[in-house]
């Protein structure tokens, strides 16, 4: 899986593989010999502002132009490397291992690895060069790295910020489901003080008689959570039974 021999070092392309992918690359023309370079004369943020746009558009001018080719041959040629290390250890391997025989043709069967891997690594590099040229497009200029950072963060955030809201209401839901559940229970005492918290300690907020029936919601240290007009109040659970008395 070696580069194949088309390569080109001193252009870093593909030889006639290199020059059509770069043929068929959507590239912008360069961009930061367009922009005045940035003098220390201009004011303040104009400055500030007209060295940034230089600087992006320059970045970009190098994506699509020298940095493609160059990060699409790192792309490429790092699995290229992989595999050829790889194919070395295995038929050295087999040779140690099978014999000679053995040895001999895992070299062929290398050899076919190879091939395949070649047109792997084109695919590869092809992938590599497009992506590149396409994040030229986002150093345009520094109006358009702005775009692409606000959109990224969108990107982002939006999905945060979905997910915390429905989590929000799934978790509301399930406290008012909690709170809303109840069983209808009556009283068995002839008199039935509703205190505010749930202990004798707690002050009288009303009363209940014989058969009136009340909202049960929960029950702790023996004594009813309820129903009781605007608010709730608590009873002692010994005077409350399911049936009517």
């Amino acid at each position: 899986m070696a580069l194949p021999s088309s390569f080109d070092p001193e252009t870093g392309t593909l030889g006639r593989v290199g020059n059509t992918v770069r043929n068929f690359a959507p590239r912008t023309a360069p961009r930061a010999s367009t922009y005045s370079v940035p003098s220390s004369s201009s004011s303040g943020f104009r400055n500030f502002w007209d060295k940034v746009n230089y600087g992006v558009a320059s970045i970009g001018d190098w994506l699509q132009d020298s940095g493609a080719n160059w990060i699409a041959l790192v792309v490429a040629g790092l699995p290229a490397l992989g595999g050829i290390i790889s194919l070395l250890v295995w038929v050295v391997n087999v040779f140690m291992d099978e014999g000679a025989f053995w040895g001999i043709l895992s070299i062929f069967g290398a050899l076919i690895a190879a091939g395949i891997g070649y047109y792997v690594i084109v695919i590869i590099f092809a992938i590599a060069y497009f992506l590149t040229i396409l994040l030229g497009y986002v150093f345009y200029n520094a109006y358009t790295l702005l775009i692409a950072i606000v959109l990224s963060a969108m990107f982002i955030v939006t999905p945060v910020l979905v997910n915390s809201s429905r989590n929000s209401r799934d978790s509301k839901a399930s406290t008012e489901s909690v709170t809303t559940s109840y069983t209808v229970q009556y009283c068995t005492a002839n008199v039935l003080n509703v205190r505010s918290g749930p202990s004798k300690s707690n002050g009288v907020i009303g009363t209940l008689r014989k058969g009136d029936s009340v909202k049960v919601y929960s029950t702790q240290n023996g004594f009813s959570k309820i129903s009781w007009k605007d608010t709730y109040g608590y009873v002692s659970s010994t005077y409350l039974s399911d049936t009517r008395k």
